[in-house]
């Protein structure tokens, strides 16, 4: 993959992952517990993507 590729993407998932965030907590539906959770849950997901073995 060359740079621009990389970087597209990269912007495309900080953007969707901007996009999911705000939708959970804007949700007035949601309890804050249910919100928390949830937002615990993406965060643990993204960092697990973060590490290299």
């Amino acid at each position: 993959m060359n740079e621009t590729s990389v970087s597209a993407f990269d912007d495309g998932f900080q953007l969707a992952s901007r996009a999911l965030i705000n939708v959970i907590t804007n949700d007035e539906q949601l309890s804050n517990k249910t919100k928390l959770n949830i937002l615990e849950r993406i965060s643990e997901q993204l960092t697990a993507l973060g590490k290299v073995d």
